[in-house]
């Protein structure tokens, strides 16, 4: 919800400024708004892996024509800023989230308790990221040959599908779920890491290391969070997935 409203605002259009863009001035530009989207909010330290949340939301607007591409192999790709288009991609994506719902009820008092989520989430994420600094830890348990957190992987369409489709599913049992670990907090952490995951995927090639700041930390939080409960049943197995797919890639 920070991102995809940082992404909408003047803020971002000012760091992206105007016409066309290259590649890697996207990557300067993503990793300035997504440190940006915390200023207003006195957060001095927040979550180096919520960078692949944020990428994941500016994916969603690029996908969908809110940011425009061209370019080929010899050009380069450049990007462009669609105003309009990204205004109403992100407003599309805020009015399907329920936290967004949330604090749209709470009237007055939705800034405060905004405030207070996002210091919950973030002080959740950097307990997350304190507990990847061994970003091999995740496949320890289910594998004794864990993948170099500096390779990258390369899925074939039907590896990426196969791998989509339960990620689409546990997203569905957490969503359906109104709070996880008993606050809002932990259930948003854990989707915005799912959902980051599941682009990575979908893109059909990443790093080890950003698949498992996301999407296995994310899981490995739901298989704590029900270890006798379907959902950590499913994530368990999707771990085991993960793990045959990355390691014959």
């Amino acid at each position: 919800m920070l991102f995809y409203n940082f992404i909408r605002s003047p803020k971002y259009d000012k760091i992206f400024g105007e016409g066309w863009v290259t590649a890697d001035d996207i990557t300067r530009i993503n990793e300035a708004a997504y440190f940006k989207s915390f200023e207003d909010y006195d957060l001095q330290v927040v979550p180096a892996s919520f960078l692949e949340i944020f990428l994941a939301a500016f994916n969603e607007v690029l996908a969908n024509g809110g940011i425009v591409s061209e370019g080929d192999e010899f050009t380069g790709v450049w990007y462009k800023i669609n105003p309009q288009e990204k205004a109403n991609i992100v407003k599309r994506s805020l009015s399907q989230n329920p936290a967004a719902q949330r604090l749209n009820n709470l009237g007055e008092a939705a800034p405060t308790a905004y405030r207070n989520a996002l210091g919950r989430i973030v002080a959740e994420g950097l307990a997350a990221d304190a507990d990847a600094d061994d970003v091999t830890s995740a496949f320890e348990e289910t594998s004794s040959e864990v993948p170099a957190s500096d390779r990258i992987v390369r899925l074939s369409d039907n590896q990426a599908s196969e791998i989509a489709e339960p990620i689409d599913e546990i997203i569905a049992m957490v969503e359906s779920q109104n709070s996880v670990g008993g606050g809002d907090g932990i259930r948003e952490l854990i989707l915005g890491r799912l959902k980051a995951g599941r682009e990575l995927i979908r893109a059909a090639i990443f790093s080890a290391e950003s698949l498992q700041l996301t999407l296995i930390v994310g899981l490995r939080m739901l298989v704590e969070q029900y270890k006798d409960h379907a959902i950590g049943a499913a994530a368990g197995k999707l771990l085991d997935l993960l793990v045959e797919a990355i390691r014959n890639a």
